[in-house]
């Protein structure tokens, strides 16, 4: 197993660019031997999957291909990538199993458990075209930066709390670690792990090291 591990998910990635944010992903995957994507990479939600690998994102691929494996979320599905994903990372699947010593870590970002994301492609159209994920992600900045980082990971909750309760039917020495309610929590002991997100000048993600597991939370 690779000394440093760091598994991280919802980045959110769009043809808008931010480029503090990938800065700080770039360091963030220089400092790990391996990384783990556990969904919502980049969003269809906003962008097409050519849109999204033709975009200044792309800056990144060079420091992933080699080391990471992806993890389709609900804003990345499958069936809206292609071969291309290939350019970022080493494999891609809907799940990962990554076996340590004492505990097997069943890591899929979770909105297959939480059952509430939409991919009607119709309306994923008009909203593409209406570009209405500006104004979710404006809404959410807003949230995180006047109301409090607190309350804004508590919204996702009613998620942690459906993924929870499928972890609970998972073998001795199997951990769950989801995403995908963009609500960090570190739980081993109820064999339940939330990666939470990285957005909005806040990360946090699971990190590990020789074996040992922490949930790290920085700002960019």
């Amino acid at each position: 197993m690779p000394e440093t591990i760091a598994i991280l998910s919802d980045t959110h990635l769009t043809t808008k660019f931010d480029e503090r944010k990938l800065n700080y992903l770039k360091s963030l995957f220089l400092k790990h031997d391996q990384i783990i994507i556990n969904g919502d990479f980049w969003s269809y939600y906003s962008c097409t999957f050519d849109e999204f690998l033709k975009s200044k994102w792309s800056r990144l691929f060079p420091v992933m291909k080699d080391k990471t494996i992806y993890i389709y979320g609900n804003h990345d599905r499958e069936k809206w990538c292609d071969e291309r994903v290939g350019e970022f990372c080493k494999s891609a699947a809907d799940s990962y199993i990554l076996s340590m010593e004492n505990t097997k870590l069943i890591v899929m970002h979770g909105h297959k458990i939480a059952t509430d994301s939409v991919q009607n492609e119709p309306y994923l159209k008009i909203q593409r075209f209406l570009d209405i994920d500006k104004y979710n992600y404006f809404i959410q900045e807003k949230i995180v930066k006047h109301v409090g980082l607190g309350f804004y990971t508590k919204l996702g909750q009613r998620i942690n709390s459906k993924q929870k309760s499928y972890a609970k039917g998972l073998e001795d020495k199997e951990t769950l670690v989801a995403a995908h309610s963009h609500t960090p929590e570190f739980s081993p002991k109820d064999k339940y792990i939330n990666t939470g997100f990285i957005n909005y000048g806040f990360s946090s993600y699971l990190k590990i090291f020789e074996g040992n597991m922490t949930l790290a939370t920085e700002t960019y």
